[in-house]
């Protein structure tokens, strides 16, 4: 898919992700009812979110805040931390096809850097990583909001035809409370 259909294919997961963010951000949201996809873990004490052909767990701490299809084959879902004051948030977007993975994160950075809730913004360089076991593409962030300081990560993997792209980020201040979080998520996450 070219780099600009692509792009304007996205506009709209992306307003999805900034209005997410910027929830998160003013708010930090709590949500407590289940999502269709979703089932709790007696064991682990965690719940389960099952997707068209990937699953993972999150603690009872996240709860999932959006469960969506945005388009024809592309799906959205996020998670965030409970709490007032907490600044966890997990987005996923999966495209039923494949995608160019340099160019779908590159249209990620673009609409962080349009969003004008952002007040500093700074990029690493995109490289090679993985999330979970799973060979990703990836860049890391830095922004700030309201005056306060966040970091996030994008990713963006293929597997079994389709493409996933991730955002993780929290305020910096955050990033131990949030870590369980976004290990359990990263940890678990399975293709079926």
């Amino acid at each position: 898919m070219a780099y600009s259909k692509l792009k304007q294919h996205l506009t709209m997961k992306k307003h999805i992700v900034i209005a997410s963010f910027i929830i998160c951000a003013l708010t930090a949201c709590k949500n407590n009812s289940k999502s269709k996809s979703e089932s709790t873990t007696s064991e682990t004490l965690e719940n389960r979110f099952e997707g068209k052909g990937y699953t993972f767990d999150y603690p009872k701490d996240w709860n999932i805040t959006d469960d969506e299809p945005i388009d024809e084959g592309v799906h959205f879902v996020s998670v965030e931390k409970n709490g007032f004051d907490s600044s966890g948030l997990f987005t996923l977007v999966v495209f039923e096809y494949l995608v160019e993975l340099d160019d779908v994160i590159k249209v990620n950075m673009e609409e962080l850097q349009n969003n004008s809730f952002v007040e500093t913004l700074t990029f690493e360089s995109i490289v090679d990583s993985q999330f979970g076991n799973l060979d990703a593409r990836s860049i890391g962030f830095k922004l700030s909001t309201m005056g306060i300081k966040h970091k996030g990560t994008i990713y963006a993997f293929e597997a079994k035809n389709q493409s996933f792209v991730i955002i993780r980020q929290g305020a910096l201040e955050d990033t131990t409370k949030n870590a369980e979080g976004f290990d359990t998520i990263e940890n678990s996450f399975s293709i079926k």
